[in-house]
Order: C-alpha cells, then sequence, then structure tokens
C-alpha cells in the first residue's frame, strides 16, 4: 500500500470540491474496522459540547469534544479522519481520548493544560489495519490583552508495546492559531502531522502532513 506525499503548498489552500467529496465518503466507507470504529464515535456524540471540523486538500476531520467543566476536569475526544490516498481509495483513522486538563497557573495569562490517553483505529487500503493505544497531552493558550486570539499545540505518542494489529508506531503532533469570531463559533489556521509504522518496515509511513483550515463550534 502506497500513500500519495503532498507538499505542503499542495496543502495549504483546502479545495471545496475534493474536500466535499471525502467528507461524503465518511458516511459509505466499507470494512469491518471502519464500521467498528464509526460506532465508536456515534456512541460518544451525546452530550458533546464542541464540534471540530478541518478540512485539506485531501483530509477532512471531525470530532465531538465534552467537558466535565470549562474551568478545569475531564474531556472526552471522539473523531475520525479520513484521507485520500488516490482516486480509488482512502484511509480512515478513528480516536476515543481522555484528557485531565486545568490551569497551569500562569500569571496575567489564560493557560491550560492536560495529559491524557487516546485510541486510535486505523484503516488504510485493504492491506493495513491496526491500532494503538497513544500517551500525550494538549497546551492551550489565550492572549492576554485580546482573548479572541488563542494558540494549541498538542502531540500524541504510541510505542511498538502500546500498539496492535498492522501498526507498530503512532505518532501525531499539531499546532493552531484560531481567532473567536462570535461568542461560540472559532475559525483557525493549524498545522498536523500523522505518521505512524506498520509491521515490516523500518520507515514511518505519513498519513498527513501540511496546513489546515478548521471551525471550531460549541454548544
Amino acid at each position: 500500500m502506497k500513500l500519495r506525499w503532498l507538499s505542503t503548498a499542495e496543502r495549504f489552500m483546502p479545495s471545496t470540491r475534493s474536500a466535499s467529496k471525502s467528507f461524503m465518503s465518511v458516511f459509505g466507507y466499507r470494512g469491518g474496522t471502519t464500521a467498528a470504529c464509526l460506532a465508536l464515535l456515534l456512541s460518544s456524540v451525546v452530550g458533546a459540547t464542541d464540534l471540530d471540523l478541518n478540512l485539506t486538500e485531501d483530509t477532512v476531520r471531525l470530532s465531538f469534544v465534552t467537558a466535565t467543566r470549562a474551568d478545569g476536569g475531564t474531556t472526552i475526544d471522539a473523531g475520525a479522519l479520513l484521507a485520500e490516498q488516490n482516486e480509488d481509495s482512502d484511509a480512515l483513522l478513528a480516536h476515543f481520548g481522555v484528557l485531565i486538563y486545568g490551569d497551569t497557573g500562569a500569571p496575567r495569562a489564560n493557560v491550560k493544560a492536560g495529559i491524557g490517553l487516546r485510541a486510535i483505529a486505523l484503516d488504510a487500503d485493504p492491506d493495513i489495519s491496526g491500532g494503538a493505544i497513544a500517551v500525550g497531552g494538549q497546551l492551550a493558550a489565550r492572549a492576554p490583552d485580546f482573548d479572541r486570539i488563542g494558540f494549541n499545540v498538542a502531540s500524541y505518542y504510541s510505542p511498538g508495546i502500546t500498539a496492535f494489529g498492522e501498526v507498530e508506531e503512532f505518532l501525531e503532533y499539531r499546532a493552531s492559531v484560531d481567532y473567536q469570531l462570535i461568542r461560540r463559533a472559532f475559525l483557525y489556521l493549524g498545522y498536523r502531522q500523522i505518521k505512524f509504522k506498520v509491521s515490516g518496515q523500518e520507515s514511518r509511513i505519513t498519513l498527513d502532513t501540511g496546513f489546515h483550515g478548521g471551525i471550531r463550534l460549541q454548544f
């Protein structure tokens, strides 16, 4: 199975036509692992307070997040990313995570940090399927004098010992800058890399890399 590599420049401006095609493909995707991933996602939608959607030319990611309290506590995050591998096949990465987060106590700044676990399941083409339990964390900050602007970074990693199936290692990291357009709606621009190793290969396979644009709605 060979994934199509794209340059950062190719990914910087999302294509609405391609993204819409990929978004519709999520609901018609076939395969045993895919069905299990989507069932996991749907079971987590109830009680979601945030809806996050982001796009590139060849990927679409939809996530739901629910939090126990706005000022700190536990968040539950479930979602799926669909990546176009070629004209005839897509890769699906589903996730379900739990994060413990709270205020960092930084003076004169709204900075929150969290650490937790994320379970991922991957179905890429007919011959790669598996998953992993990744450890990671997030850091979010609002600009001190203009809190409509925010900064977010996150990273998750799973070594071979916590991976299963044909996945032997998993790594995701991302960063974004957002702008609060209205009270419960945010626009953002981010950069992301998602990589994994499979059985019998030494080098990592890149599932997604480059810039993306997104919207986050709070309910």
